[in-house]
């Protein structure tokens, strides 16, 4: 009987676990959706989604602690689980914070004008490539979670070195705008457009 209601606790765990996925992954989506149509009502809308996912994490957490007292699980694959469920539900709530802090940042962005015409990094081209970036973490987000309920160990560790480029992309994409801003162009840039400091910050 203990074993049955062990085994119904971590099946709802899972569910909440990938409910709570799904909710940072459509944050995550309308917030870059925002960005790049610099679209306020989405960006709005992900501001306010956000409270869904903190509710969800804690209650991931709270039913977490209380399979752990009540049910005492054994030491080994049940116990392990239970115990990497809370670092799990803290990184997808803080994907979903940063998902807001992009939305929050859409809202104070004063939309850009200058497009550029040469080969050096414009707006508009870094604009496109913080978009692939998102992109690119959705589909590692989507991934890790198919790994997370496959138990896929070997996928697991494919998309941990995966992390590490999307690391060297996004220094890569910073360095694109200092670039951008430095120098002689830096003055010019500015008299075009007073704001361009505001959105590259």
């Amino acid at each position: 009987m203990a074993r049955k209601l062990l085994d119904k606790e971590l099946h709802e765990l899972d569910a909440q676990i990938v409910g709570l996925s799904s909710l940072v992954d459509i944050a995550l989506e309308q917030a870059l959706e925002a960005f790049e149509m610099g679209d306020q009502d989405k960006a709005g809308n992900v501001v306010v989604s956000d409270t869904l996912i903190d509710d969800l994490h804690l209650a991931i957490e709270q039913n977490t602690f209380r399979a752990l007292v009540l049910q005492q699980p054994l030491a080994g694959r049940d116990l392990r689980y239970l115990t990497s469920l809370v670092p799990i539900a803290i990184d997808l709530e803080r994907i979903g914070d940063e998902a807001e802090a992009i939305a929050q940042n859409v809202l104070r962005m004063i939309p850009f004008r200058s497009r550029g015409s040469n080969n050096r990094p414009t707006e508009s081209l870094l604009a496109r490539e913080i978009l692939a970036l998102g992109q690119k973490i959705r589909l590692l987000l989507r991934e890790t979670m198919k790994a997370f309920v496959e138990r896929d160990t070997e996928a697991a560790h494919r998309l941990w070195e995966q992390d590490k480029l999307m690391d060297k992309r996004s220094y890569e994409i910073r360095s694109d705008l200092m670039t951008m801003l430095e120098g002689a162009r830096a003055m010019p840039a500015l008299e075009h457009d007073p704001h361009i400091l505001q959105r590259a910050t």
